[in-house]
Formats: structure tokens, C-alpha cells, sequence
């Protein structure tokens, strides 16, 4: 009578044990499901802030020209005015 106490106790921690490793490896699956979604949003992040930066730099170049230009005809008005003053005025 012994004995079969004895594998009932065995079989139970076996279940138990089972039970508590298909627990551990699914607790396992699902973090490695959120860390492979974690992994896409980082990346999906970090394609949206390279192109808002190349956005931004070809914004940024655009500017620069419009101010460059905006010089250029400054000085074109400038020189216009300084040709067509009359003298006397």
C-alpha cells in the first residue's frame, strides 16, 4: 500500500511538473510574441523618423534656396532702383 501512495505521489508532481513546464513554455511563446510586435513597432518607429527626417532636410534645402533667391532678387530690385533714380530726386 506504500508503494502505491508512492506512484500516486510520483504521478501527481509529474503532472504538476508537466502541467507547470507547458505553463512555462506558453508564458515563453506569448513573450516572444510581444517582444517580435515590440520589434516591429520599433522599427515601423524609427522607418517613420528617418523619413520625417529626410522630409525635414529637403524642407530645410528648400528654404535655403528660397532665401538665396530672395537675396539674389533684393539685389536685382536694389540695382534697378540705384539705375532708374533720377538725379535731383
Amino acid at each position: 500500500m506504500a508503494s502505491a501512495a508512492v506512484l500516486t505521489l510520483v504521478l501527481t508532481t509529474g503532472c504538476a511538473t508537466t502541467k507547470n513546464l507547458e505553463e512555462n513554455r506558453q508564458m515563453i511563446d506569448n513573450v516572444k510574441v510581444t517582444s517580435d510586435q515590440a520589434l516591429r513597432t520599433a522599427n515601423d518607429a524609427k522607418a517613420s523618423a528617418d523619413q520625417a527626417n529626410r522630409t525635414a532636410n529637403e524642407a530645410d534645402r528648400k528654404a535655403d534656396r528660397a532665401l538665396q533667391e530672395n537675396a539674389r532678387l533684393r539685389e536685382m530690385i536694389e540695382r534697378m532702383e540705384r539705375t532708374y533714380q533720377r538725379p535731383g530726386k
